[in-house]
């Protein structure tokens, strides 16, 4: 059993090939995306650069709601920068 498992892994077999040949590892795509289709890892904070645009905006009287769509977050993101 152990044996049929580890052919299994050979690069060798023919399943194998196609499968590393279909998805090559640069154009892994990110794990999950927000409701916006931006790339979100769970745990990543938010870039310096995006906080500021978040309270800049804010300042000069765009929606929390607005805000989420141009950056391409969620509102409850913005609502936690904002809050802080």
């Amino acid at each position: 059993m152990l044996e049929s498992f580890a052919q299994s892994l050979n690069p060798r077999n023919p399943i194998m090939e196609t499968a590393m040949q279909s998805q090559p590892l640069m154009n892994v795509p990110y794990p999950s995306r927000n409701r916006y289709g931006r790339p979100y890892i769970s745990g990543r904070p938010l870039l310096t650069c995006d906080r500021q645009k978040i309270v800049q905006l804010f300042e000069n009287g765009m929606k929390k709601i607005h805000i989420a769509k141009q950056l391409g977050i969620t509102h409850s993101c913005v609502s936690k920068v904002l809050r802080k």
